[in-house]
């Protein structure tokens, strides 16, 4: 390469300091790398500033391979191709690369660093680990390799055992500036956390945990405004996503009930709305179907912002005055600084009065966010029973996360039910004062049909002629609703009644394995698979009962939306289930969540099925329950009241 090109080179990339700069310089790369296609140098530029001007990621991927394919021996690029397969999703691929490249072979202390770093990058921690000691024991002068495995180590959240890592270092060692700053920060974080906690720690003690609890703990003993029960000011509902499931309909329909009572100028309990309620989402991508009610919020002109769009602000950029609170806020949980760092300015901004977080998930990425920002109401939204009591979902977090908050003035807990309220008072050992129960608001659904349901009733009817009760279930098929469970209690059912024939409605992943589940038992002929339907009432006013075998739930709405239409129910024990209904009249509770009895279920069942037929009363009764105690009207006036608290 001549040296006017290496100069022009050098230019173009000294110029790209943002992403307007760095395509500019882009339109003059170009230029170089058409007239010299085959240069490593220009090839490698090319990538850098690709990367710079955030191109998509296809195109990085493919510079940095070819930059790489022309100098296997760089070092660098062979990195760069290796973090751009990374974050294409190509783990496997990447691995592979790390583990048969001549270049992690050489005995060189660059190249010893950079295959335990790459194993880091790829999360291939505990390879890395064994690595990045490999290399400090073969290289026992080299401070460099303790600073990246100490500031790898502290990635991980695992600040006591990168301070033992740089205790290795000299006192005098000389440093640069950045790593010398590093090594003080480690050192004052963790004696700051022993302070806190009043013992010293060593490196199997959780870091993470101790920092977002006494991050939450700085607000122990916040001042809060006079509050005022006659209004509800600014008001966001928080959670991580809009999918099809319960607690998304609950929040959609809890948003859009207040705000049009805002339009209308209409208080709720003699309470005034004076805002717009806004929805905050972590994620509402379509791939996903995370934006199922999307389109109802938008619809009904609900504000709602999508929270992987806002524009994270760096921790020193936040104004935190407490030093104790900044210096905790590097060593948080990641889910905790991601909401930090995109939420506190929002909060801000928008002048946030309540925070109505929705579940775990959104609880730990929000609560700290809302404090930070001085949000005076923080109000948690529980839709289940509590993570000890669900270790499928729970993270080690949750339980320190909670017991911090509870301790905190302005902090509030709403349930569906009083189980859930019970359970979490007892895991938390807090006082039941603190949790608001406030049932589902639940929707009376049409019995109309759509699409070609009539047709597939029909055919269905047809095929099970003379068929003497009709008994349904409403559900995803996934583990926690336990399909496969209702297959086997269908095979019981019919050898004592077998001219009783099963609806089944929704979809899953278990689908396919129920259905031939039923065709080995030889009773597929007496259920109809409808799969996912837009009109449930429809195929709910089909059957004379219902039932739920869930082993997890909140407050299962399909019992209460049986009930309005005068349907009786059969149900496991699981969350609040057992207050959806009149047990014993309405519908039947079974014994456990763990086993049930099939034969008590076949039984109860039956003999709902009997009484209904014989006492239309129990209709009206049914309806008249679910009305009374989960109409939307009564759900909204209690959420309000809750919220103003």
């Amino acid at each position: 390469m001549s040296s006017h090109i290496n100069t022009k080179l050098t230019e173009l990339l000294k110029s790209a300091t943002d992403v307007k700069s760095a395509n500019q310089a882009l339109h003059e790369m170009k230029v170089l790398i058409d007239a010299h296609p085959n240069d490593f140098l220009i090839c490698s530029g090319y990538a850098t500033l690709l990367e710079k001007s955030r191109a998509p990621l296809k195109v990085i991927l493919t510079s940095w391979e070819k930059a790489h394919q022309l100098n296997p021996e760089d070092l660098q690029a062979f990195e760069k191709f290796i973090k751009a397969l990374m974050k294409s999703g190509e783990k496997n691929r990447a691995l592979s690369l790390i583990d048969n490249s001549p270049l992690m072979k050489v005995h060189e202390l660059a190249n010893k660093l950079a295959f335990a770093n790459l194993l880091h990058e790829v999360k291939e921690y505990e390879r890395s680990e064994i690595a990045f000691e490999e290399v400090t024991c073969a290289f026992p002068k080299s401070d460099e390799a303790k600073i990246l495995y100490a500031q790898r180590l502290r990635n991980r959240k695992l600040l006591f055992k990168a301070r033992t890592v740089i205790q290795q270092i000299a006192p005098d060692a000389p440093l640069d500036k950045k790593s010398l700053a590093f090594v003080i920060e480690v050192k004052r974080v963790a004696a700051l956390l022993e302070s806190l906690e009043g013992k010293s720690l060593c490196e199997q003690d959780d870091s993470a945990l101790l920092a977002m609890k006494h991050a939450m703990l700085v607000f122990e003993n916040r001042d809060l405004p006079v509050a005022n029960n006659k209004f509800l000011g600014k008001t966001a509902l928080i959670t991580g996503s809009l999918g099809p499931g319960g607690a998304e309909r609950q929040l959609t329909r809890t948003a859009v009930s207040i705000d049009k009572k805002f339009v209308n100028g209409e208080k709720i309990s003699g309470i005034a709305v004076t805002e717009h309620m806004e929805i905050l989402v972590k994620s509402f991508e379509s791939e996903r179907d995370n934006d199922f009610f999307l389109p109802y919020l938008r619809d009904n002109d609900t504000k709602v912002f999508q929270i992987n769009d806002l524009s994270p602000v760096a921790v020193s950029r936040l104004g935190i005055e407490n030093d104790v609170l900044s210096d905790l806020l590097s060593d948080v949980p990641n889910p905790v600084l991601y909401g930090v760092m995109r939420m506190v300015e929002y909060f801000r901004q928008a002048k946030t009065q309540v925070a109505f977080i929705w579940q775990d998930g959104a609880v730990l990425f929000a609560a700290l966010a809302a404090l930070i920002a001085g949000v005076p109401k923080i109000v948690l939204n529980m839709r289940g029973l509590p993570p000890n009591m669900r270790a499928h979902i729970s993270r080690p977090e949750y339980h320190e996360m909670y017991l911090s908050l509870v301790r905190i003035p302005g902090v509030h807990f709403i349930t569906n039910s009083r189980v859930t309220a019970l359970a979490y008072c007892d895991w938390l050992k807090t006082p039941e004062s603190l949790f608001t129960v406030v049932y589902n608001g639940v929707a009376q659904m049409a019995p109309e049909p759509c699409h070609d349901d009539e047709k597939i009733w029909h055919d269905f009817e047809l095929l099970t002629k003379g068929a003497t009760e009709t008994i349904g279930a409403v559900f995803r098929f996934e583990t926690d609703k336990r399909p496969i469970l209702v297959i086997r209690l269908i095979r019981q059912y019919l050898l004592n009644n077998p001219d009783a024939r099963f609806v089944l409605v929704g979809d899953g992943r278990l689908f396919n394995m129920c259905y031939e589940l039923a065709q080995k038992f030889e009773i597929s002929h007496r259920i109809l698979f409808a799969g996912r339907r837009q009109s449930v009432g429809y195929w709910l006013s089909k059957m004379n009962a219902l039932v739920l075998t869930s082993r997890y739930e909140g407050l299962p709405n399909v019992l209460i939306e049986a009930q309005f239409l005068g349907v009786p129910v059969v149900s496991t024990p699981a969350g609040g289930a057992a207050e959806c209904f009149i047990n014993g009249k309405t519908g039947y509770v079974l014994d456990s969540v763990e086993e049930p009895d099939l034969l008590d279920a076949c039984e109860k069942l039956h003999n709902l099925i009997v009484q209904f037929k014989k006492n239309p009363k129990l209709k009206s009764a049914a309806k008249r329950f679910a009305n009374e105690h989960f109409s939307i009207s009564e759900m909204v006036e209690n959420t309000v009241r809750a919220l103003v608290l």
